[in-house]
């Protein structure tokens, strides 16, 4: 797996491990690598996976697992997920996904908390991966997180394949998410960066390509109506960038850089 633990330390009965890879991985990897360090424990029945920019209310985990147990095949829950910094702004309460254009569409997303109305678990597709639950049971059945996207869907698709296992908005299990910082994502105060950008389209038609490929022309034709639009907007570098993913070619030189050192099969983009 080329993971090794750096640090371990101990709080009451709780150890925290610190694990490095040799590579970047992308977001599924990293979070494989934790599931598999901790499958070794048979008494770990749920495995919590928040992004490290993100800040839990103090009953968040307690609220989760009581969510988790009203079920008897539980599979995945999350709560509410906030812009951090913002007045109580939302980024995700789940969200459902556009099978034709792979488009997701989060509940609630940037909507004030005093506007908003929880969804109900029969109008989820999937939870963030940002801020979810999911059980062990799940993650022997349906296996890992998938890694073929390495960044964005990841979760979404996972979610789509939970067959029997249930899926949960938990609305008192809240996150506060710095959102945008690692990767570029647009959030509720900047632009989506051409990295990000990049990896949206590309890892948008993996998915319909996946899940329904005859719909892979739709997807294709929405992704190239949404670039021309940015386009329009002055956002050159990131609807470019959305292009090339969306088409399979390889990144630009910045995003390749940045890249390096990952497991990211890098090429220049030239066919």
């Amino acid at each position: 797996m080329g993971c090794r633990v750096v640090a371990k330390a101990r709080s009451n009965a709780h150890e925290i491990a610190l694990l490095r890879t040799d590579a970047n991985r992308g977001f599924a990897g990293g979070v494989n690598v934790g599931l598999t360090w901790l499958e070794r424990d048979k008494a770990i029945e749920y495995y919590w996976i928040l992004n490290p920019d993100c800040v839990a209310d103090s009953r968040c985990v307690t609220n989760l697992l009581t969510c988790a147990s009203k079920s008897e095949k539980f599979g995945i829950a999350g709560g509410r997920v906030y812009y951090a910094g913002a007045d109580r702004v939302i980024q995700s309460d789940g969200g459902v996904v556009n099978m034709w254009t792979g488009l997701c569409k989060p509940h609630n997303h940037k909507k004030a908390e005093s506007d908003a109305e929880d969804p109900s678990d029969m109008r989820i597709d999937y939870i963030s991966g940002a801020h979810m639950l999911v059980s062990r049971a799940f993650v022997d059945a349906v296996g890992h997180m998938p890694e073929q996207y390495f960044l964005y869907y990841e979760e979404v698709d996972w979610c789509l394949r939970r067959g029997e296992f249930t899926i949960h908005y938990c609305p008192d299990a809240p996150v506060y998410h710095s959102a945008g910082h690692s990767a570029g994502s647009g959030n509720s105060e900047q632009r989506q960066s051409p990295l990000s950008a990049y990896f949206m389209a590309r890892s948008r038609v993996i998915f319909v390509a996946g899940f329904r490929p005859w719909a892979v022309p739709v997807a294709i034709a929405y992704a190239v109506l949404k670039a021309v639009r940015g386009l329009l907007r002055g956002e050159t570098r990131a609807s470019a960038a959305a292009l090339r993913g969306t088409f399979g070619l390889g990144p630009d030189g910045v995003t390749m850089e940045r890249l390096r050192g990952s497991t990211f099969p890098l090429r220049s983009g030239r066919k």
